[in-house]
Order: structure tokens, then C-alpha cells, then sequence
């Protein structure tokens, strides 16, 4: 490779490292990761996409993203209810 594919290979990395670390940020003033907004954002241009689609697309596992996508909804519309406790631990 010549110095200037070394040089420009280089700085794309830098700059792909760049992005990552700013969306990060961004997805965190948001409580969420960048791999979750990647997948909201796609599945809302792209509503029929697949989950090993979704796996390539933000270097996760096609499991992670199962997780990532269903948890969420699965586990608030079937978890019971957490009763309320005291300061000591005791129930209302």
C-alpha cells in the first residue's frame, strides 16, 4: 500500500472512531445506547427489515438484538406488578 492509502485508511478509521464516540454521547443524554437508536431509526425507515439484517447492521448479535427490540414490550405487559415497600422493606 502506498502512504497515502496507509494515511487515508487511517484517517477514515479515525474518523469512523470519531463518530461512534459522538453518538454515543448523544444516545446517552438520551438513557439509551447507540445500538437502540440505530435499531429504532432503522426499523422506522425500514419497517421490514430482519433481525440478522439489524445484527449486521450495528455488530451485534442476532439474540442481542431480539433482546434489544422485545424485552421491553414482553416484559412490561407480562411482569406483575413490584408492590411498594417502606423505608425498611416493609410492604404498604
Amino acid at each position: 500500500m502506498s502512504d497515502f492509502e496507509n494515511d487515508l485508511c487511517i484517517l477514515l478509521s479515525d474518523v469512523a472512531r470519531h463518530m461512534r464516540t459522538y453518538g454515543n454521547q448523544l444516545a446517552q443524554q438520551h438513557g439509551t445506547t447507540l445500538a437502540q437508536l440505530t435499531i429504532l431509526e432503522r426499523l422506522q425507515r425500514e419497517p421490514d427489515i430482519t433481525q440478522n439484517e439489524l445484527a449486521a447492521i450495528t455488530e451485534l448479535s442476532s439474540m442481542t438484538v431480539a433482546w434489544l427490540t422485545g424485552s421491553r414490550s414482553s416484559v412490561s405487559s407480562s411482569a406483575a406488578p413490584i408492590p411498594k415497600t417502606g423505608a425498611c422493606g416493609v410492604y404498604n
